[in-house]
Formats: C-alpha cells, sequence, structure tokens
C-alpha cells in the first residue's frame, strides 16, 4: 500500500471520527435546548401564577384596608360618643386581631391629644396588609429571570447546533474529494469548529 494511500485512508478515518463526534455534540446539544425550553416554560408558568397570585393578594390586602379605615371611623365614633357598648362591640366582634396593635397606638395617641396618623399613612400597617404582594412580586422577578436565563442557555445551545452542522458538513464532503490538499482543509476545518463548539458546550450550563 502506498503512502498516498495511507494517507487517505488515515483522512478518512479522521474524518469519521469528527463525524462521530459532531454528531454526538449535536445530539447533545439539541437534547439541552430543548431542556432549557423546557426549564424556560416551566418559569414562564411560575411567573403566571405568581402574578395571578400577586393580584389576589393584593385585592384581599385592599379589602382589608378598607374595612379596617371604615371600623376605624366607627370606632372613634363610639369613643367620641363614650359608648362602651359599641366600643366593647366592636373590639370583640369587628375589629380584626391583625388590626388591635395599630387601633391601640392609635388610640393612645389620640387619648394623649397627639394627632394620630391616618391609617393609609402607617407604613408598618400597610406593609403588614401587603406582605404577601411583596413576596409575590419577588418571586415573579426571580421566575422571570429564570426565564430569561434558560431561553438564553437555549440560544446558546442552539447557535452550537447550527455550528456542529458545519463541522458535519466539512466531514462529510472530505471524501468527495480526490486532492489531498482540500482533504487535509476540510478535515482542519471541521477539526476547529468542533474544537471551539466543545469550549462553547463545557461553559454553558446542563440543565
Amino acid at each position: 500500500m502506498s503512502e498516498r494511500t495511507l494517507s487517505r485512508r488515515a483522512i478518512e478515518l479522521v474524518a469519521v471520527a469528527l463525524l462521530g463526534l459532531a454528531t454526538v455534540g449535536s445530539a447533545w446539544c439539541a437534547f439541552q435546548a430543548s431542556e432549557w425550553n423546557d426549564q424556560q416554560t416551566l418559569a414562564i408558568r411560575d411567573s403566571n401564577q405568581a402574578t395571578i397570585k400577586q393580584s389576589a393578594a393584593y385585592s384581599l390586602g385592599a379589602q382589608k384596608v378598607s374595612y379596617d379605615a371604615t371600623v376605624i371611623a366607627s370606632y372613634a365614633e363610639a369613643l367620641f360618643d363614650d359608648d362602651q357598648q359599641r366600643i366593647d362591640l366592636y373590639r370583640e366582634l369587628l375589629i380584626r386581631p391583625d388590626l388591635v396593635p395599630f387601633l391601640e397606638q392609635w388610640q393612645a395617641q389620640a387619648q394623649a391629644g397627639d394627632q394620630p396618623p391616618n391609617l393609609f399613612e402607617n407604613e408598618e400597617y400597610l406593609t403588614a396588609q401587603f406582605a404577601e404582594v411583596e413576596q409575590y412580586e419577588a418571586d415573579i422577578l426571580a421566575a422571570n429571570q429564570r426565564a430569561e436565563d434558560a431561553g438564553s442557555n437555549g440560544d446558546q445551545y442552539v447557535l452550537t447546533t447550527v455550528l456542529l452542522a458545519t463541522a458535519l458538513f466539512f466531514a462529510g464532503v472530505t471524501t468527495s474529494f480526490k486532492g489531498m490538499l482540500p482533504r487535509i482543509i476540510l478535515v482542519v476545518g471541521a477539526s476547529l469548529v468542533i474544537a471551539y463548539s466543545a469550549a462553547r458546550i463545557a461553559d454553558l450550563p446542563v440543565a
């Protein structure tokens, strides 16, 4: 067997090996792109669910504030009238337990002759009523960030799949050329693309 024939065989073997690497790499990237797309879908679903819950929590918080404002106005009227029976009724049946600390603070300030703050100006009270809203807002932001990251990772895997498809093409057409120089150029090109793709894959997170 001549040296030229051996060289051709060696190039063909290298081309086959490159085809195998590119095929496996393409399959892995396609799988990861699919997995990251699933992760993105799940994150978007979580964001939508958190948005729905946030809306419900906000509505409930607004209802509590409206109710508390009405109760405090009536309670203040009972205090002004010194109607102990109505005062006891409000405290025992109508005032929410969560409102009691704020109500006592408000009453103490009023009895001391100070101007008690408006309920809607009490940051501590408002924070307590809308705490769930803030938590869901954080959940929404986190889910949106996960969706964005997953989408970006999926796009990077798709791009790498395209690069590996280029390497598959280079390695696949190697035997179509009779001359050694075109074969060597194609094999080297496929090797470089695969090496670059492998470096990209190594840097990408796994779903």
